[in-house]
């Protein structure tokens, strides 16, 4: 079977293989995900998909029973299904990605948006907040003007994340409230 066959099982026929069947499978697509993340990788390019699996770890079928081997199919049916997990699709996406940028104001160097996006992703490890819609337009061009400085890395994570806490402190005080534990008092 070909990758795009396997990819195309449907959830009753996974559901329906013994595990020496599904195993293979899961196999031959474990070596067609690996070897296209090792491509970006060798690239120097870091993508939303392969953030995803550098964060829960590379593709293997190695002691895994019967429903983990049906999880890690879906895993890698999502990544070789992501548009973001090939040099063709990832390109398209910074294009897209900039243009609806530029379209809120906000224009960003192809050259830096690499940079950017993973300054960003550090900053939403650190402080989810940064993912809320309207946030998440200011930190990228707070990020991109930054860079544009000669900031190093650190530096912008700290800063962002030091006034992001500024922020939550003043509106803490609007709302009339001294502390987080006078917010939470009962009266």
């Amino acid at each position: 079977m070909t990758t795009s066959e396997l990819l195309n099982l449907s959830s009753v026929e996974i559901s329906k293989l013994k595990k020496p069947q599904l195993r293979k499978i899961v196999q031959t697509l474990a070596s067609t995900s690996n070897k296209r993340l090792k491509r970006l990788q060798q690239k120097g390019i870091s993508t939303p998909a392969s953030r995803y699996v550098n964060k829960i770890g590379k593709f293997s079928t190695k002691g895994k029973n019967i429903n983990q081997l049906r999880a890690e199919y879906i895993r890698e049916k999502n990544f070789l299904q992501s548009k973001t997990s090939t040099l063709k699709g990832y390109k398209q996406f910074k294009k897209e990605v900039q243009k609806s940028l530029s379209e809120k104001g906000i224009n960003i160097s192809s050259d830096n948006l690499e940079q950017i996006f993973k300054i960003y992703e550090k900053l939403k490890d650190i402080n989810p907040s940064v993912a809320e819609k309207n946030l998440k337009y200011v930190t990228l061009q707070e990020i991109s003007e930054e860079l544009k400085d000669g900031q190093t890395e650190d530096e912008i994570i700290s800063r962002i994340n030091d006034n992001l806490s500024q922020m939550y402190e003043q509106e803490m005080e609007l709302e009339n409230y001294g502390t987080i534990s006078d917010f939470f008092k009962i009266e």
